[in-house]
């Protein structure tokens, strides 16, 4: 995966990057606890093929599991132990960005 240049020349993020809106919505996605441990390895493949950016939001995820999104990528993020794939960026190298809805409408 090719990186790109930000306006910080010390950061750089992959130019293919990962959104996280499903994570933790059960309403469309019938997102489940269980389907964690496949997020995490979907994650990992993601990251070590050189992936290093990944949106979030403070509203992905449904009812309860309201910003489930964030909590999940915040824990890969943490877990996450570089492969020795020449494409894996190092964990410091991580871009997440992130948004809030503001409520009630």
């Amino acid at each position: 995966v090719k990186l790109a240049s930000s306006y910080k020349p010390s950061l750089r993020t992959s130019d293919v990057g990962a959104g996280t809106w499903a994570w933790g919505n059960k309403l469309i996605w019938d997102y489940s606890e269980d389907d964690d441990a496949k997020l995490q390895k979907a994650f990992d493949i993601l990251v070590d093929g050189g992936v290093s950016f990944f949106d979030t939001g403070d509203s992905y995820g449904t009812g309860k599991l309201e910003g489930r999104a964030e909590q999940l990528l915040g824990d890969f993020a943490s877990n996450y132990r570089p492969s020795p794939s020449p494409f894996a960026p190092s964990p410091d190298n991580l871009v997440i960005a992130t948004k809030l809805a503001v409520y009630p409408w």
